[in-house]
């Protein structure tokens, strides 16, 4: 059954567009227990509502409040998806073509059906051409200064790790931030901005 919820003024945008018929895959975490999670579908998203399927890869339904994230993470169901190293490097995939029609080598036709083909050009219109986002170092329990080198939930802080900053007062701050021995820096990611308030 599909449902709406909200996200913080403005910050929607930072989610992939959604294709009519597809839906992108979001994580809905705790911003007081980051081990309280659920997978929702996303199938429509409008100003700063999304259209949502609730608990999916096998996550349930929770109710969530106002100052808890939504984000665009790698699940498993995901990660399932890919083609795995051993399955290319073991020849454990076959493909087949059938009335395809390529000029030079390209493929100059958009992707209609769930199996064809997409180019680069498609691709990078869909999800640009930026890096994926790395792993943290570390995540924030409390607001922060940011700058300086000091613990945050018992792991001390080097100057060049990623910290997931989550808890601030201004929650315009929160993002995943570079660490060093004075101001600290956003890291440069997809979107710009990783997380995203949901908005009471």
């Amino acid at each position: 059954m599909c449902t709406t919820i909200q996200v913080a003024s403005g910050t929607a945008s930072i989610f992939p567009a959604i294709i009519q018929g597809e839906a992108i895959v979001l994580t809905i975490s705790s911003a007081t227990n980051p081990l309280l999670t659920e997978i929702v579908w996303c199938t429509a998203i409008s100003g700063d509502t999304l259209t949502i399927l609730r608990g999916q890869e096998g996550t349930t339904a929770r109710a969530w409040n106002a100052g808890d994230y939504v984000a665009n993470l790698i699940t498993a169901g995901t990660n399932s998806s890919f083609a795995q190293l051993y399955g290319l490097e073991n020849a454990l995939y076959s493909a087949s073509f059938q009335n395809m029609a390529t000029v030079t080598g390209q493929i100059t036709t958009l992707p209609i059906n769930p199996t064809d083909i997409p180019n680069k050009q498609y691709v990078d219109s869909l999800y640009g051409t930026s890096a994926a986002k790395y792993e943290c170092q570390v995540a924030t329990t409390a607001n922060i200064t940011l700058a300086g080198l000091f613990t945050i939930d018992g792991y001390t802080v080097n100057i060049g790790d990623r910290v997931l900053v989550k808890n601030q007062t201004n929650q315009a701050e929160n993002g995943i931030y570079v660490a060093a021995s004075l101001a600290w820096s956003r890291a440069v990611t997809v979107e710009g901005l990783d997380i995203v308030p949901l908005k009471g």
